[in-house]
């Protein structure tokens, strides 16, 4: 079996710019982009030692906005025991992206981290979800609350931990079907 990937390889500004639009291509319909960012830090909310697979969460989902051009899809694989492989991608466009789950006050959260080119300073950024009905919801969390950078995951969970019933920290539901 052979797969064509197509992989473009930018420089500078047009690079960070590039992997946030890559990045969340599937998660942001232009509406969301509009009312907030989503929060990147190089600090995870944990260390992936934590983490544990949702066989639910594995396979492929798609992303289809209305008014938006172009449907999305996104493939997830276990890669280990604690770690997934996730691969979106939108018409010509392929992101890898390395993702572990984290659950802060029974809410789960995907540490997500692009793989290779475009994401040189290593960010990571994140959504909390659940499926219900072979329906994946994600939601991002926003840079309207999370103005600052921790230095450790545990500052940057305990602040999760105590703003998490604030819907400023979040952005809209985003629903995927799977296929």
């Amino acid at each position: 079996m052979r797969y064509n990937i197509k992989i473009t390889v930018l420089r500078g500004e047009k690079l960070k710019k590039n992997f946030i639009r890559s990045l969340y291509f599937f998660l942001i319909p232009f509406v969301l982009l509009m009312q907030g960012c989503p929060y990147a830090s190089t600090i995870s909310l944990e260390v992936p030692g934590n983490s544990t697979i949702n066989q639910a969460l594995l396979g492929e989902w798609e992303y289809n906005q209305e008014g938006i051009d172009g449907i999305g899809t996104l493939k997830i694989y276990k890669f280990n025991e604690r770690e997934y492989l996730l691969e979106a991608s939108e018409k010509d466009e392929t992101v890898f992206c390395r993702v572990f789950e984290t659950l802060i006050e029974g809410v789960s959260f995907l540490n997500i981290q692009q793989i290779g080119p475009g994401n040189e300073e290593n960010e990571f950024v994140f959504t909390k979800y659940y499926i219900q009905f072979d329906k994946l919801y994600l939601v991002t969390l926003e840079d309207n609350v999370l103005k600052e950078q921790f230095n450790t995951s545990t500052e940057f969970m305990e602040f999760v931990k105590s703003h998490i019933d604030n819907p400023e920290l979040f952005g809209k539901v985003i629903i995927l079907d799977r296929k």
